[in-house]
């Protein structure tokens, strides 16, 4: 068996593109693929396009980075708390400060995703069937606890 190199560094966008790219592959083959760059922030990434109350936030106009990628303070990892708080606190004023600031600062790739993420929008090229093979914790089948009941129980 031949070991396949994989640049663990890429950012969620980066990988999200990757895997969708595998057009002719099964959901176990693109999960697979997926579990390579498995990360804190791929599993939050997909725990809140599943399970938050996301959508309905309003997207403030931006100035997208020109820096390439690699060149950037903030990630999507680094801005993961701050995304949380807007989430959960909508569209106030400071959120949008925040959110805005946000998208300026991160690659311009990462914002986009960011948007799509805020306003409900799921990955294109990556199919539920696919993160729900890889996390099946964040997708409880109908009469089994979801992920935050488990975590009232501690």
């Amino acid at each position: 068996m031949s070991n396949v190199y994989r640049n663990t560094s890429l950012t969620l966008p980066e990988v999200f593109k990757r895997v969708a790219a595998m057009k002719d592959a099964t959901n176990e083959e693109k999960a697979k693929e997926l579990s390579h760059y498995d990360s804190v922030t791929l599993q939050w990434f997909v725990d809140v396009m599943y399970n938050a109350p996301v959508g309905g936030i309003d997207i403030p106009q931006y100035v997208e980075s020109q820096l390439p990628i690699g060149n950037h303070y903030s990630t999507l990892h680094t801005v993961r708390s701050k995304l949380e708080s807007i989430i959960a606190d909508k569209n106030s004023l400071a959120s949008t400060r925040s959110l805005r600031l946000i998208l300026e600062n991160v690659h311009a790739n990462e914002a986009v995703l960011i948007a799509d993420l805020l306003k409900g929008n799921k990955v294109n090229g990556i199919s539920k069937g696919v993160f729900k093979k890889l996390y099946p914790e964040f997708f409880p089948e109908r009469d089994q606890p979801t992920l935050e009941d488990l975590q009232d129980e501690d």
